[in-house]
């Protein structure tokens, strides 16, 4: 864990309790009890290793439409790098321009396997993480999109110094916060708005 993320979580905590907490990973478990996990495996073309959420352990709601549609991924991840070769030698955009309902499923029926973990922006000060959009200073979690000083959390958005939150948006020093936009300050708080 980097320095500045331990830094971020221990002004964060003492924010909220009065007392900085060290070492976040002793926190791990408490942090990701309501999160997506993440699932490491060897990607179906190569031993190259891929990241990507474990949909049967999201319980937000509608996760259930989700797992069900989901389920056909988990047997077909590959890398990033093979996906860019995968398409150029299976999928061509002339092959999908006269693409109607009724003949969709013979031209796609070559497309076996999807791409994850797409990574966009530079990349400052990320460990573990599984997507992220113009992010830094983000560690164990995924979908980071605009945030800095995150850590153990699934789709924060627009936020910073938030830790073992799930889909939280434009909010700022919270810990295990769900479902909630506009949060600053916040702890243990679920399916709010301009919260403090």
């Amino acid at each position: 864990m980097s320095e500045a993320i331990e830094r971020a979580f221990r002004e964060t905590t003492k924010i909220l309790f009065g007392k900085g907490l060290k070492d976040m990973e002793n926190y791990e478990k408490w942090l990701m009890r309501y999160l997506v996990k993440v699932i490491t495996s060897k990607s179906r073309l190569s031993d190259i290793i891929v990241k990507y959420p474990d949909i049967k352990s999201w319980k937000f709601e509608g996760a259930e439409f989700f797992k069900k549609t989901y389920v056909v991924a988990y047997e077909n991840f590959i890398s990033l790098n093979e996906i860019e070769e995968y398409k150029k030698n299976h999928i061509s955009l002339e092959k999908l321009e006269d693409i109607n309902l009724s003949n969709a499923v013979q031209k796609v029926k070559d497309i076996k396997y999807i791409g994850f973990n797409p990574r966009i922006g530079p990349e400052v000060d990320l460990e573990d993480v599984v997507f992220y959009y113009y992010s830094s200073h983000c560690s164990h979690g995924m979908f980071y999109v605009q945030n800095k000083y995150c850590s153990y959390s699934h789709f924060p958005k627009r936020s910073e110094y938030v830790f073992g939150c799930a889909i939280v948006l434009d909010s700022k020093f919270c810990i295990n916060c769900y479902e909630s936009s506009k949060l600053t300050r916040c702890f243990e708080v679920a399916e709010s708005t301009n919260c403090r």
